[in-house]
């Protein structure tokens, strides 16, 4: 060098002692994250987790690796990275999950041109939450500085997860069956891939500020662009624990097309049930901005569903229900075909029958069995106790078909889940003739008897005309009192409450042309406690409803019977 002029390595763009610093910051993050299998804190030169004997008899350990992708050009714009490393973890930690592996360590590399304390101590935070959300230990990483190699501000992210499974207990498309189901588990939006293309849509800023909504959205834009992967751990445990998972898929890059016939043998094929889960409104934005077709958008973007399983048909209903108990959401959608390729239908029609009473429409002999079709706008509890009491012979009867005018009520997923066929019909479905529609469903199904179970809707004088005295309904009181308009749910034991009365109950009568004012064929008492909130009066008053509505209907049904 010329002169008295020195270099050292600060001088060539590496601060040793920023390095340091950091070090030193992101140390008690990492330590955040440590479970009873960790063995050591960073710094050391290799990270060491214990397997533990008594869980893992016979350990297979999975190993992934992933990045963030050009997401993260959003994160130097807006300056925001507290999701960003979830982002990393979850890309790398869902892609083990669908082996049935448990996560039990991570670890990252950044690299950049030049270490900016603050930001990156932010991405670490965020790689750590990410560890905290999926259960395992951020147990070391590389910070790379690399001068002149990235842009001012600017890094790059990969991800390295370490899982343990029993062998005896690996998910493979080898476990997978034609007639299995295939349930979706949503995603939070458009988690991490598709982001050259994301980018592409909403490049010019004038018209897209990401500091501001779209047009019928609430939150800025760029906050609903980073919102972070979800990451699937807990909905996964809860389906392992239900049983009856047999495959599962993180869907990525690719979309469903592109990861969906990973999960199942080749000689298979996937029949997807055409809107039979909510599509997330950014992804109807950006194809609606970018003229984007409808193949380009599912082969790019997960649609909605950032997780999806293959299940045994016998055990699916149990799966949704542990998901449920869980707090998560689940939608059937579609099943598994033995013939190949991915084909997108109208309804769900599973090429084989379920063992269920219930489910197994279509394959009773008998012509003295009633054909009903339950209606229903909500949970469909009741439902699912009339399946019971025909699973045990209590109820002789088939459910034909359930019908709903809400296309998110858990009925319609209860009914996919015992293979009976759900109708989601409505004015938005049918507007200006949804009544006539209805009645070509019942006549479709040749309907005998319509039991009505937290239906919100009123039916037309036609079909009431049409079913005389075969119409069912369920109240929640003693009818004539608290009935009428308004009068359901909720709203009907607050009105008891606040009446000062002493005694509720149940009550199943026929339908009219009025509400609730139809013939009243069976009521029973529920007594009213001192200290009763609506939510205790209602959970006992559901109980008579799921064990009095079946009888009633048994004999109304069959006047001969005992």
């Amino acid at each position: 060098m010329k002169g008295s002029e020195r270099l050292d390595y600060k001088a060539a763009g590496v601060d040793i002692d920023l390095a340091d610093e950091f070090i030193r910051r992101i140390g008690p993050v990492a330590a955040s994250t440590r479970t009873d299998l960790s063995m050591d804190a960073i710094g050391s030169f290799a990270g060491m987790i214990r397997l533990d004997g008594n869980r893992w008899r016979e350990p297979v350990l999975v190993a992934c690796t992933d990045g963030v992708g050009t997401k993260l050009k959003l994160a130097f714009e807006t300056g925001d990275h507290s999701g960003i490393g979830i982002d990393l973890v979850a890309m790398s930690v869902n892609d083990l999950l669908v082996t049935g592996a448990t996560p039990v360590a991570f670890l990252d590399y950044l690299a950049t041109s030049r270490l900016e304390l603050e930001n990156h101590t932010a991405v670490i935070e965020s790689i750590a939450e990410g560890c905290r959300q999926s259960g395992c230990a951020l147990v070391g990483g590389e910070t790379a500085e690399l001068p002149g190699f990235y842009s001012a501000r600017e890094y790059d992210l990969a991800g390295f997860a370490l899982g343990v499974v029993e062998k005896s207990e690996i998910l493979s498309p080898d476990n997978v069956i034609a007639g299995d189901w295939i349930i979706g588990i949503p995603s939070d939006g458009i988690h991490s891939n598709g982001y050259s293309l994301v980018r592409k849509i909403f490049e010019d800023r004038n018209r897209f500020p990401l500091d501001q909504p779209l047009r019928g959205m609430k939150e800025p834009l760029g906050r609903v662009l980073l919102k972070p992967t979800r990451i699937y751990r807990p909905e996964l445990a809860a389906a392992l624990a239900a049983g009856g998972l047999k495959s599962a898929a993180h869907i990525t890059g690719g979309g469903i097309p592109g990861n969906l016939p990973r999960a199942i043998p080749k000689h298979l094929g996937i029949c997807l049930v055409e809107h039979s889960w909510p599509v997330p409104e950014i992804f109807r934005q950006m194809q609606d901005i970018g003229e984007i077709e409808d193949q380009e958008m599912y082969r790019t973007f997960n649609m909605g569903l950032g997780m999806m399983l293959v299940v045994s048909p016998d055990r699916a209903h149990a799966l949704i229900q542990s998901l449920e108990g869980g707090g998560y959401s689940a939608h059937v959608v579609g099943w598994i075909d033995a013939e190949p390729g991915l084909r997108r239908v109208k309804k769900f029609d599973p090429p084989t029958p379920v063992t269920g009473k219930c489910g197994s429409i279509g394959t009773r002999k008998s012509t003295a069995i009633p054909r009903i079709a339950v209606l229903g706008s909500g949970r469909g509890s009741n439902m699912e106790s009339l399946c019971e009491a025909i699973d045990r012979d209590d109820l002789h009867a088939s459910i034909a078909c359930v019908i709903s005018n809400n296309s998110k009520a858990f009925i319609l997923e209860r009914a996919r889940c015992r293979g009976i066929p759900a109708v989601h019909l409505s004015g938005k479905t049918h507007p200006g003739n949804e009544s006539s529609a209805l009645q070509d469903v019942l006549k479709h199904y040749r309907i005998d008897a319509i039991v009505l179970a937290g239906y919100m809707k009123k039916l037309s004088p036609e079909i009431v005309e049409e079913y005389r005295d075969r119409i069912f309904n369920i109240h929640p009181a003693l009818l004539p009192a608290f009935g009428g308009p308004g009068m359901y749910g909720m709203n009907v034991h607050r009105a008891v409450l606040r009446s000062g009365a002493v005694f509720s109950g149940v009550t199943v009568h026929r339908v009219d042309e009025d509400y609730d004012t139809g013939y009243i064929v069976a009521q029973r008492v529920v007594q009213v406690l001192p200290g009763d909130s609506p939510e205790m009066l209602a959970a006992r008053v559901l109980k008579q409803e799921h064990d009095l509505y079946w009888r009633v209907l048994e004999k109304a049904l069959h006047p001969g019977s005992a």
